[in-house]
């Protein structure tokens, strides 16, 4: 191994270190700063914008329980990972959108972001030609990846499910 690869080993083990992981539960779950809040899966945040508001640090996860989570216009910051722990038709981010009361699920995903094994639906942008506009449900970087997610009724111009990124088994309806 040459002197650079070292180096680069070791950087990312110090990075690895310092990263930390969040837990999130509607059920029992508080947006708060008490002592341990959001640490564990015993004293999980409630929304998973709060705990996408800690995890800043590139390899910080936040972990959702299942459930539907009434949550619009998300961001993650690069190299966080959203990890849905149950099912993917249990664990929901709906933005509840409308043609007249415009959001995404997912508004920014910054690179080498990733969100696993969620329902991402009822996200909506205007039909207008503008690149602000694409991608209803998720947009993203191209380099931020979508997982295994199932979106439903998106709708957005170019892409009403989502606009970049990459996208690794995920089904539209």
């Amino acid at each position: 191994m040459n002197k650079l690869s070292c180096v680069l080993a070791a950087l990312c083990a110090v990075a690895s270190a310092f990263a930390t992981d969040y837990y999130v539960n509607t059920n029992g779950g508080v947006d708060d700063t008490a002592e341990g809040r959001g640490r564990s899966p015993e004293m999980p945040y409630a929304s998973i914008g709060y705990a996408l508001g800690k995890a800043q640090t590139s390899g910080d996860h936040v972990y959702v329980a299942e459930g539907t989570y009434q949550e619009r216009n998300l961001t993650i910051a690069g190299g966080v990972g959203l990890i849905a722990t149950g099912r993917r038709d249990y664990t929901a981010i709906d933005a509840n959108a409308s043609e007249t009361d415009y959001a995404r699920c997912i508004n920014s995903m910054a690179a080498k972001a990733y969100v696993k094994g969620f329902t991402i639906k009822n996200g909506c942008r205007p039909h207008e030609n503008n690149a602000a506009n694409h991608g209803g449900g998720v947009k993203a970087d191209r380099d931020a990846a979508i997982i295994d997610c199932a979106i439903r009724n998106c709708d957005g111009y170019r892409g009403g499910g989502g606009n970049g990124g990459i996208w690794i088994r995920c089904y539209f309806d």
